[in-house]
C-alpha cells in the first residue's frame, strides 16, 4: 500500500496513521459490482467545500484520500462541512488535479470523518475566498443588486 507518491506535508500524521491502520484492518475486494477499477493507496488532499458555482466556502482542510477511481474517491479529514460539492486538490500520475466532487455519503469513522462523492468535473485552479468579488450595479434595471464576477487577475 503505497502513497501514491506524494507528500503528506500539511496532512496532520495522526490522520494519515489513522487512514494506514483503517485500510490494513478493513482490507476487502470492493471491486465487485463497480464500474471502474479501483485503487487502494493514500493520497494526500487538499479539501476546499464550494458552492454550486464552485466557489469557496470555509476554508480548506487536509484530508486522505484512500479509495479512489476514475469516477469517485473515498476521503478521510477532520473538519465536519455542510454542503455537497468539494474541490479536490491532489497529486496522480505525478502530476497536479484539481477535481469537483459531489459527496453521496459521509459518516463518522472514529475521530474522523469518511465520506464517497462522485468526480462531476475538474478545474484549472484551485477555488479559494480571493477568486470572487462582490459589486453593486448602477445600471437602470437593477438598483443595488449585488453580482458575483471572478476577480481579473491580469496585470
Amino acid at each position: 500500500m503505497g502513497n501514491g507518491g506524494s507528500s503528506f506535508d500539511g496532512v496532520p500524521r495522526e490522520l494519515v496513521d489513522f487512514v494506514r491502520r483503517h485500510i490494513r484492518n478493513n482490507l476487502v475486494d470492493r471491486s465487485a459490482g463497480r464500474r471502474s477499477t479501483r485503487e487502494v493507496d493514500l493520497v494526500p488532499a487538499l479539501v476546499q467545500p464550494i458552492d454550486a458555482h464552485f466557489r469557496a466556502v470555509g476554508e480548506p482542510f487536509p484530508g486522505v484520500a484512500h479509495d479512489r477511481s476514475t469516477l469517485d474517491v473515498e476521503l478521510v479529514h477532520d473538519q465536519p462541512f455542510e454542503g455537497r460539492l468539494v474541490a479536490l486538490k491532489m497529486q496522480l500520475g505525478g502530476e497536479d488535479v484539481i477535481a469537483v466532487a459531489e459527496v453521496e455519503w459521509s459518516k463518522n469513522l472514529g475521530p474522523y470523518y469518511n465520506v464517497g462523492a462522485n468526480f462531476v468535473a475538474t478545474l484549472d485552479h484551485f477555488p479559494n475566498r480571493q477568486d470572487a468579488t462582490w459589486f453593486l450595479t448602477n445600471d437602470a434595471n437593477a438598483s443595488g443588486t449585488l453580482h458575483y464576477a471572478p476577480v481579473d487577475s491580469s496585470p
